[in-house]
């Protein structure tokens, strides 16, 4: 299941950005501000520990262009159509 709400780990630097963001946008978000930059690794594990264990995460460590909002919004929601669980 999907959450309506996203997790953002940004600097402390660019909190106005991402409230502006986020008050466009549809979804609730849970910011995470980095008072010191400590590298994408850290930024990945304090998200990581932070979220979910059933949760699916996707990490997009930089400002992207998506030209195709569209298309980058249908390749997600079929990589994150439910799967059968691996067995062993």
């Amino acid at each position: 299941m999907l959450s309506d709400t996203v997790m953002i780990v940004a600097a402390e630097e660019h909190r106005f950005l991402v409230q502006e963001t986020v008050a466009s946008s549809p979804v609730t978000a849970l910011s995470i501000l980095e008072p010191v930059g400590r590298d994408t690794a850290a930024a990945i594990a304090v998200a990581a520990l932070n979220a979910d264990p059933d949760s699916v995460l996707l990490f997009m460590p930089a400002d992207h262009h998506i030209p195709d909002e569209m298309l980058f919004a249908s390749v997600m929601k079929r990589a994150l159509r439910p799967r059968g669980k691996a067995t062993s």
